[in-house]
């Protein structure tokens, strides 16, 4: 940790000759900026960050820009995962780039927007998503070659990979806001994402969920991830309607330096999972 209570771990060995080997990939929502580096080669993770985003994003770029070097390396590839509320999902068989104008009208989205539309093989569907151009644009300005993606696809395809055989309901947990998903076997039940500035607010949509899908604890297991610990509110809740309850383990896609082992890795298995995503 640093001075202003940001995570930055680093192996000591990291650099320029090695980026080529190498994605960055950086998660980012209204009030948290999260980014890693691995080598896909060594399936290692190099460098981990993640810090509430006290300024712009434009201004927080620029001072990691300033303050560490390895950013402006030329790496394989740039994955940039944000955040919105604007998508749907289309079936894979049923997708037609054609009919895309008629996909954009399922998404309430105003002002200049970039669509997104990403194909999720594992789960057999395509996203189709809005994104507002001023929040990326000070992230292309810097990763201008970088593949855009949103928050659905990097915890649907890491799931995937995670499952197990029961019904799960998986729980990521950002700032000010959580996502549900629900996963049988490659099949997806359920996903959205809801605001939740509140435990209270988490709770009401939690039963919701419950109540909508049918879901009974006796039937289904529950995966945490992001930002949650066992002692905080949000587990208690969670842990107040269910029994079987894990939390993820982003060990399982890459392999921890040693050095970076104290870091809690559910906190990061939504980031590291767009190296998934293709």
């Amino acid at each position: 940790m640093n001075n202003n209570g940001a995570l930055h771990l680093k192996v000591g060995d990291f650099s320029t000759g090695q980026a080529e080997n190498c994605e960055l990939l950086i998660r980012i929502g209204a009030g948290r900026l999260s980014f890693a580096i691995i080598d896909t080669k060594e399936n290692l993770l190099k460098v981990l960050f993640d810090s509430v985003l006290f300024s712009s994003i434009a201004e927080t770029f620029n001072d990691l820009f300033n303050q560490n070097e390895y950013l402006g390396y030329a790496f394989q590839k740039v994955k940039i995962a944000t955040e919105t509320f604007n998508f749907t999902f289309i079936p894979s068989e049923l997708y037609s780039d054609n009919s895309l104008l008629v996909y954009q009208n399922f998404i309430n989205s105003t002002g200049q927007v970039r669509h997104v539309i990403k194909d999720l093989k594992g789960a057999k569907i395509k996203t189709v998503a809005s994104i507002e151009e001023a929040f990326i644009a000070p992230l292309l300005a810097k990763f201008p070659q970088a593949a855009i993606y949103t928050q659905p696809e990097p915890l649907i395809e890491g799931s995937l990979k995670d499952r197990s055989g029961n019904k799960t309901l998986v729980l990521q947990f950002n700032s000010g806001t959580f996502e549900a998903l629900v996963i049988s076997s490659n099949d997806i039940i359920f996903y959205n994402i809801f605001s939740s500035p509140t435990t209270d607010d988490f709770n009401y949509y939690l039963l919701l969920i419950m109540q909508q899908l049918e879901l009974k604890p006796s039937d289904i297991a529950v995966r945490l991830m992001g930002e949650i610990e066992k002692y905080s509110e949000n587990y208690r809740r969670v842990s107040k309607y269910f029994n079987n309850i894990t939390f993820a383990d982003s060990t399982k896609l890459f392999n921890y330096p040693e050095a970076f082992k104290l870091a809690p890795s559910h906190q990061f298995f939504s980031l590291l999972s767009l190296s998934l995503c293709e």
